[in-house]
């Protein structure tokens, strides 16, 4: 099971963290580049902590079932929210927008 857990894990960090890097520097200038990527990073990271005391008080006082609901429905809206986001930029990041790039457009 732990090993399970670990596999999971690490095909989360491969499907999100690389991707997200990637998506958003498609979009930021050059110049702000790097530091708009560590405030992404740590927007991140903030967001995936308070997620996690979030499930753990709703665990501690509400119960697992009610916890692993909560999230469940926040996981499908989401998801629903990210995918009506970024749907109309898919183009820019999949390398099939025949349009310039943004990034090329400002350096």
């Amino acid at each position: 099971l732990l090993g399970a857990c670990l596999l999971l894990l690490g095909a989360y960090y491969a499907a999100t963290d690389g991707v997200l890097a990637a998506m958003a520097s498609a979009v930021l200038p050059g110049h702000a580049r790097a530091t708009g990527l560590s405030v992404l990073a740590t927007g991140t990271s903030v967001a995936r902590a308070v997620a996690a005391v979030a499930f753990g008080a709703i665990w501690t006082y509400r119960g697992s079932a009610q916890a692993l609901a909560v999230f469940a429905v926040a996981l499908l809206g989401a998801i629903a929210a990210g995918r009506m986001l970024l749907m109309p930029h898919l183009g820019e990041w999949s390398g099939t927008d025949t349009r310039t790039p943004l990034r090329d457009k400002e350096q």
